[in-house]
This record gives C-alpha cells, structure tokens and sequence, in this order.
C-alpha cells in the first residue's frame, strides 16, 4: 500500500545510458509545478492611485464651490475734518506775542505732566470709511484717535525732516513742522491700499514766508475699480491764478497736483474724490486737463475754517451713474466734520 501511495505521489521517467542499464528518474509533484508558472492577475496601476488598496474605495471629487460673486456697487461713508476748527459760530484764536516767562517755584518733583493732544480731540472714528484730515501737526495724534487694527493711516511726508545726506532708515519728524494732512480708511474686505502720493512744497526758504500744507492722496482698490481720494487745505477763496498773498505759496503744490492728475487719473480711469479745502476754482483747472465735475455734494459746516464742498471729478469715459453722492451733513458729536454717503459702482 505504501509502495502504491509513493508510485501514486512521484511522477518517474525512465532513461538510458551507454551501458543499456535503465535509470529511473523520479520528480515531485510541486517540483513539476514550479516548471510552469502561473500567470497572475494583476491590477492596473493607472486604475488605483498610490497609497492606497486594491480593494479600497476610492471617494469621487467633490464639486467645487462657485466663487463668491461681485457685490454691484459699494458703499463708504466719507468724511473730512479739520482739526483746527472750533465749535460753530467760533473763530480761531490769533496768536499773540509770547510774553515773558514769570519764574515760580515748583512744589513737585519728576517730570510735568501735561494732557495729550489726542485727549482733547477725544476718538476720532466718526463711523466713516474714508476720512480725510487737515490740520495735523503730530504723529502721535493721529495714532491714538485712530487704531491700526481697524484704520490704515497716510500721514503726510511734510511733518519728515529732509535731510540731504543718509541719514538710516529711522524716521525723523520735524519739531516746527506746519500743520498739513492726511488720510485715513477703514480695513475692510474687498478694499485695499494700491499706492499713495506726496505733493510737498518747496522748503520754507525757497518759500521765502510760511509753508503751505501739503496734499496727501492715495489709491483705493476696491475689488476691480480704482479711486483716488486727495486732502488739501488750500484757502477757498483764491482766485484762478492763485495771486492773492494767502493763496500764492498753495500755487506750487496745487499745480504739481494738477500736473500728475491730467497724467496719472486719466490714464487709469480712475474717478477722484477731493476733500477738504480746495478753491473754488478748481474745477475750471481740472476742466481744462479733461477731469470735469463728476457729481458733488455741499455741507453746511459753520466752522472756521470751514471745510468746501465734497467733489468727485472723473475721465469723460466714466459714466454719470457711476459714482454718486448723497445724505450731506455733520457728525452728530463733531459738527465741525462734514460727512457725505459715497456708492461705487462695480458693474457698468
């Protein structure tokens, strides 16, 4: 039975040599199998990404999500303060001569404590978006009355001292700077700073009298559209060609302003929001350059110095619609700020 088992389990081949003696050759089962491989099923590798199973599911891609669409128009709340403006009905206050110091006796000791500027002048958020001032003498004023987290300050170059050789990369602010102006706009999504300029009068000396303000202005993106937005504190009543003696040392910088803007406005089409305190003919310079009136709005701000209506001037390509003014008034705690409702059309 055994020998039937083993003849039954071993395949055996006979064979013969030289001598005619016969040779049986005997071969296991599995070693006859390993002659002749199999051929295995393999899975496409094209099929199944790497990392992961043969038999594991693979999750479809999910849809995308549509971009979220363009509002049509946008909304700002503008507004432009003077901060050398007194109360209604009162004038400013003329300097008189410095009098004598009178020498008295300290009963305290360490340093004297005085109130800060911006302590007067309180916060100065007035709910606006875009906020236009005049009158700045400080860095430290501004920064207080409004919060980095929540507002983007421009402040002018003029409050820099000019040195004529490098000097590093420390800012050095001038202690007889005049008052001048700056900017300031809400963050908020959508909008963002795309560029700013300085237009700075000459040098007290070369002005042989007192330096004027200087204008501020800078660049808004809001989405796709541009708009430019200017502070100025030019006296209101100067004529066309600037003569008068409080209006001759504004020609200089309102002239470089104008210059740029018939360049770098037109080019951009980009419509340009003017506040503050600019003449009264200003609007026959931009006129003349192709920026006409656009659409204004006028305040009825009984402060000195009171600030000019609210004006937009913009390229004949943009259309009158898009770009409009309304709701001209006062700030409810602040009646020497005028305030104006801007919409901005996104979509022509």
């Amino acid at each position: 039975m055994a020998a039937e088992a083993n003849r039954h389990s071993w395949q055996c081949f006979g064979a013969a040599t030289a001598g005619a003696i016969p040779i049986l050759l005997c071969m296991a089962p599995a070693a006859l199998g390993q002659t002749v491989p199999q051929p295995l099923e393999r899975p496409d590798p094209i099929e199944i990404p790497i990392g992961t199973e043969a038999n594991a599911s693979i999750e479809q891609p999910q849809a995308l999500t549509p971009r979220r669409p363009l509002p049509t128009s946008v909304d700002f709340r503008i507004a432009t303060w003077n901060l050398k403006a007194k109360t209604p009905g009162e004038t400013a206050v003329v300097k008189e001569k410095p009098k004598a110091p009178v020498k008295q006796w300290r009963h305290t000791f360490g340093a004297e404590r005085k109130t800060a500027d911006w302590r007067k002048l309180d916060k100065g958020d007035l709910g606006a978006d875009i906020i236009a001032l005049q009158g700045v003498t400080g860095r430290r004023t501004i920064s207080r009355m409004f919060n980095a987290r929540h507002f983007h300050v421009v402040l002018s170059r003029q409050l820099l001292e000019q040195w004529t050789t490098s000097r590093g990369a420390f800012a050095v602010y001038r202690d007889n700077a005049p008052p001048t102006t700056a900017l300031v706009y809400r963050r908020q999504r959508g909008v963002r700073i795309a560029g700013f300029r300085h237009f700075l009068p000459k040098s007290a000396k070369q002005q042989q009298g007192r330096e004027p303000a200087a204008i501020t202005a800078f660049r808004l993106r809001i989405y796709r559209k541009l708009l430019w937005v200017a502070s100025a504190d030019i006296p209101t009543n100067c004529a066309a060609d600037m003569s008068d003696d409080n209006c001759r040392p504004h020609k200089q910088v309102l002239g470089d302003f104008v210059d740029w803007a018939a360049k770098q406005v037109i080019r951009q089409k980009a419509p340009l929001l003017l506040l503050g305190r600019w003449p009264n003919a200003v609007k026959e310079k931009f006129a003349e350059i192709g920026l006409p009136l656009l659409v204004s709005a006028t305040n009825s701000v009984e402060c000195t110095p009171a600030p000019s209506a609210i004006q937009v001037m913009a390229p004949t390509s943009i259309k009158v619609d898009a770009v409009k003014l309304a709701n001209p008034g006062t700030a409810k705690e602040k009646p020497c700020v005028s305030t104006a409702e801007l919409t901005l059309r996104l979509k022509n």
